[in-house]
């Protein structure tokens, strides 16, 4: 059975991409939360603007009638 011995500078090089990568995982993880909490806002306020738009679209329907009541009253009918 032969056995294979890492230099000391072999492992020091696998010592440092160890930190290195435990360094990035802890800055990804905070990334992550991060992200997800802005997701979650960014959905919420998609809902918000998602009610506002039907508001909207409902009062402009209702103004497009009474425009139309008030030009058929000033106006009257139209001919054709």
């Amino acid at each position: 059975m032969v056995t294979s011995s890492l230099s000391r500078e072999e492992v020091r090089k696998r010592l440092i991409r160890l930190r290195n990568l435990e360094r990035l995982h802890t800055e990804q993880k905070l990334r992550n939360e991060q992200l997800v909490i802005e997701n979650r806002q960014l959905n919420n306020r998609i809902t918000a603007l998602e009610v506002e738009n039907s508001t909207l679209k409902s009062m402009m329907e209702d103004l497009k009638l009474q425009l139309e009541e008030l030009r058929t009253i000033v106006f009257g009918k139209k001919p054709w």
